[in-house]
């Protein structure tokens, strides 16, 4: 992950945001509640805006989130839906346009009592600039359904599942040449597909170049840095992304 690159914009979106040039609110945020355990950070924001996923992408951060203020509180565990690659300046980033919903998988102490939300919510969002951003959110959650169950729903859709799910055999590894080949079986039938990997944060991963083979397989080709030094497969998470497919998974 190449900080280097986001503490340069992120400093100069500051300066930007702080000198009043941001004369639109890029992004509107809050705390929803849907069925009946579960809670949604709902976005959005203002075209051309992007918020990171938790795997940023080329020099971004990943948002924080701090319930500590909560009451009632036993956990909360945040779901993705998958998220896209974009560029800005020809740096490519991890995250969402338009509006996303976090859904919130929320744990009470005391399930008879309603449970309160409180969010310290810290992120970057670019354009053509990026800023850091902070965000104070509050919200009660009483017993039953909440207003917001529908929507929350619609982005669990999009929660990324297994390959089995997406109906995908898992792929085989190699590594050659600084790159990590991934290779699916035709029965797999990928269009578009596009490939984020977590893990060291010492390690980066790039673009993936896709590599039709002559059976009908295709093979991703993933460079990382260092080059020199090949990730051990068994410290890697992999989100696969294709249309409106996408699953999760481990070597």
């Amino acid at each position: 992950m190449r900080i280097g690159i986001w503490a340069f914009v992120a400093a100069v979106g500051l300066s930007l945001l702080n000198g009043g040039v941001l004369a639109a609110e890029p992004l509107r945020a809050r705390l929803v509640q849907g069925a009946e355990g579960y809670a949604g950070l709902h976005l959005r924001l203002e075209p051309g805006w992007k918020f990171y996923w938790r795997q940023p992408g080329e020099g971004g951060v990943p948002p924080r989130f701090d319930w500590s203020g909560s009451g009632n509180l036993a956990s909360v565990d945040v779901e993705w839906p998958a998220p896209r690659r974009m560029s800005i300046s020809g740096i490519d980033l991890i995250g969402y346009k338009g509006e996303v919903v976090l859904p919130l998988r929320v744990q009470a102490q005391k399930a008879t009592k309603p449970v309160t939300l409180k969010l310290l919510a810290e992120f970057g969002i670019c354009k053509e600039i990026c800023v850091l951003r902070e965000e104070r959110l509050t919200l009660t959650l009483n017993p039953g359904e909440g207003p917001a169950a529908a929507l929350i729903e619609r982005f669990r859709a999009e929660v990324p599942g297994s390959l089995a799910a997406a109906g995908i055999q898992v792929p085989s590894f190699r590594q050659k040449e600084g790159k990590l080949l991934l290779k699916f079986a035709p029965e797999a039938r990928l269009e578009a597909p596009d490939i984020f990997v977590e893990g060291p944060v010492e390690y980066w991963f790039g673009r993936p170049k896709l590599l039709p083979q002559a059976d009908g397989s295709l093979e991703l080709a993933l460079p990382y840095t260092p080059v020199d030094q090949p990730p051990a497969l068994g410290g890697l998470r992999f989100t696969l992304v294709d249309g409106r497919r996408s699953a999760e998974f481990t070597p």
